[in-house]
């Protein structure tokens, strides 16, 4: 007589697998959650490093001031408040307004993906011709923070008086 065994797996087997599973999938939620907060942050400022770097280099290329202004709700016009969480435009600027003279002034627009407060010590951002900073502008400095944030994930992004751009983690408020 031969006695068959089963190939595969006791449900003992199988419930202490789905178990672990659950166990690492719990711990790593949190880490990824941060993951994406310090993403968040990285990314947009970022790009709001790289807008300005082009508005400078515009500034210089076509000898006339051009500004980085907070967007309002349709992306056509800049908007009064510090909060530049819509994204911004950057327009060629001669007249030295507060918001484009024409569609045709806007150089480009950004349009944030991601719910995060970005805030600002000032509306508008205009570098000269030069390519350094109106004296209004200088010592900008605009605060990115992700909802939802903890620990070391926020980032501040400054305009120096010579036009320069310089990035740094903050913590959390």
């Amino acid at each position: 007589m031969h006695i068959k065994y089963a190939l595969g797996f006791s449900i003992v087997e199988l419930m202490l697998v789905v178990v672990l599973i659950t166990i690492v999938s719990l711990l790593s939620v949190p880490s990824y959650n941060a993951y994406l907060k310090n993403s968040q942050s990285s990314i947009l400022s970022t790009s709001l490093t790289q807008t300005l770097a082009r508005a400078r280099s515009e500034a210089i290329k076509q000898n006339i001031p051009v500004t980085v202004c907070s967007a309002d709700v349709s992306f056509t016009d800049c908007d009064t408040q510090s909060d530049w969480v819509h994204g911004w435009i950057t327009f060629i600027n001669p007249d030295r307004l507060t918001k484009p003279n024409q569609s045709d002034d806007i150089i480009a627009i950004y349009q944030s993906p991601y719910q995060v407060s970005l805030k600002a010590s000032q509306t508008i951002a205009t570098y000269e011709p030069t390519g350094f900073s109106e004296s209004a502008t200088a010592n900008m400095t605009f605060q990115i923070v992700p909802n939802g944030c903890t620990g070391n994930h926020g980032r501040f992004v400054t305009i120096k008086n010579v036009g320069r751009v310089e990035v740094s983690r903050t913590a959390c408020p």
